[in-house]
């Protein structure tokens, strides 16, 4: 009888089989899901060419742009003497986000007194350095800026 209850259990199990791997699988395909990735912090290295790096235009535009979720490092006072302002990228995939901050400068330029003619407004443009991807080079000023 020993025999028979087991051979029972046994023809149960597999044609039962089926339908238990069918019913997992279901389960976890709703299991699936993933957490949306947590965005991106993209680090902005400002340039303030030739203002210094502490003047209130500058403190202004990185107090609002680490506002904005941004983290800032230390503005400089480098100067870009051959590309003039922009916001540099090192990846296709923060072209957005560069182009972001360009606007929101931009925005923001007129509003602390700072005058810039249409074709020296910040724009994003692509470098071929190797930089992370989060990087962005912020380069604030022309060579004849004048602080207000």
């Amino acid at each position: 009888m020993n025999v028979l209850l087991l051979r029972l259990a046994v023809v149960a199990i597999a044609a039962l089989a089926p339908v238990l791997v069918h019913a997992q699988g279901a389960g976890q395909g709703k299991q699936q899901g993933r957490a949306p990735e947590p965005e991106r912090k993209y680090v902005l290295f400002i340039h303030t060419g030739p203002l210094q790096p502490t003047s209130d235009v500058d403190t202004k535009i990185a107090l609002e742009l680490k506002g904005k979720g941004y983290v800032v490092r230390e503005p400089d006072s480098n100067l870009d003497a051959v590309g003039g302002p922009g916001v540099d990228y090192f990846d296709d995939s923060a072209q957005a986000k560069a182009q972001e901050v360009a606007n929101i400068v931009n925005e923001m330029l007129p509003k602390l007194g700072i005058r810039v003619a249409d074709d020296k407004k910040l724009r994003a443009r692509k470098q071929n350095a190797k930089n992370p991807a989060e990087y962005l080079g912020l380069w604030l000023f022309h060579k004849d800026t004048k602080a207000p």
